[in-house]
């Protein structure tokens, strides 16, 4: 996946996946039959895909007030690791809760 030169991704909101079973990631789309990797530019196409999802497992440990990438849970870790991956590119920022305070630099 290109992204634009991007080399690195700060994560957000990331306390809001706390107690999920599963985190869905959409890694393609489905039209007609057919399986689109990239983003539908044309309305009428984006209108009628069915996302298609990988399932990632959740973690049920609270990541707010984490202050440090190694406490996090293993699953959260798991999760930014292949968000890595599949982007390319590494994650430098993860955002726990709504405080500045609240802000990992991995």
């Amino acid at each position: 996946m290109l992204l634009s030169g991007i080399t690195e991704l700060a994560v957000m909101k990331m306390d809001i996946l706390d107690g999920l079973k599963t985190i869905k990631v959409c890694t393609a789309y489905k039209y007609k039959g057919k399986i689109l990797k990239e983003f539908p530019q044309d309305l009428e196409v984006l209108e009628n895909v069915v996302p298609i999802y990988k399932e990632l497992p959740g973690w049920t440990v609270p990541v707010t007030g984490v202050k440090n990438y190694k406490d996090l849970p293993q699953r959260a870790k798991d999760y930014l690791k292949y968000l890595e991956d599949v982007l390319k590119a590494k994650i430098a920022v993860v955002s726990v809760g709504s405080s500045r305070d609240e802000t990992i630099f991995v």
